[in-house]
């Protein structure tokens, strides 16, 4: 027979579970919610290009959203060039590996009993705003168009999300209604406005060089993810913020 501080505690566990159950059902609920936002931005063909288009007539989350966009296609591409090299490696690993080996560790850096540690979330965070940015607007013919746009879609509210399964499944969503509507490249009549798009993009978001050494810190890295970072003499040209 259960005695009455036992049933106390049943009720109590069913009580925390409940609570719990519904925490994750709100979260779940309010994500959704910001990802049907942020797709119906995605999938909307804006009214009009900025004219004459410039960096100084970009919004601060738009140069915000160029700059995650540009670092999450570097790291795409550094990935692809050491597909073969870390094949088998634990992706976890691996995000270490480029967060060390790019040198973003180095952005979040400060020195801790004579060595240089640094601040392991805000490093990911970072890692995972560029990647994700990258990922949501990789498919469009020109991503720069979109970027310039966004009103909703931000790099922090991409961060957000903590269901992986649900992110992919929007990024998938979106790449659909593209390949079957195309995009909005061929409703704009504003051709110079659109070269200069291009351009932009041509200089300074496609233009990347990977640098071999970079390549093999990553790839050291990742085989070996528990190794200490090292002091940077000067920081990775692709995390400087401004366009120039």
């Amino acid at each position: 027979m259960i005695g009455t501080s036992e049933n106390q505690n049943i009720r109590r566990t069913s009580e925390e579970l409940q609570k719990r159950t519904l925490e994750i059902i709100l979260i779940l609920t309010e994500e959704a919610s910001d990802l049907l936002e942020l797709k119906n931005e995605l999938i909307t063909i804006p009214d009009s290009l900025p004219f004459n288009f410039n960096l100084k007539s970009i919004t601060e989350n738009g140069i915000d959203l160029l700059y995650y966009y540009r670092i999450g296609l570097y790291l795409n591409q550094i990935e692809l060039a050491i597909d073969d090299e870390i094949s088998g490696i634990h992706p976890r690993n691996v995000v270490t590996g480029l967060i060390k080996g790019t040198g973003i560790a180095h952005l979040f850096s400060f020195k801790k009993n004579q060595k240089f540690v640094y601040d392991c979330k805000k490093a990911r965070n970072f890692y995972l705003k560029s990647k994700r940015t990258y990922l949501v607007y990789r498919d469009f013919s020109m991503p720069s168009v979109m970027i310039v746009c966004a009103k909703k879609v931000t790099a922090s509210k991409l961060l957000k999300f903590n269901n992986d399964a649900m992110f992919e499944n929007f990024v998938g969503e979106i790449r659909k209604i593209l390949n079957s509507n195309g995009d909005y490249k061929n409703y704009f009549d504003q051709s110079d406005t659109l070269q200069l798009f291009e351009l932009f993009e041509n200089r300074f978001i496609n233009n990347i060089g990977l640098s071999y050494d970079i390549i093999k810190e990553v790839i050291r890295y990742t085989k070996n993810p528990s190794l200490p970072i090292e002091k940077q003499i000067t920081v990775n040209p692709m995390f400087e913020k401004e366009f120039k």
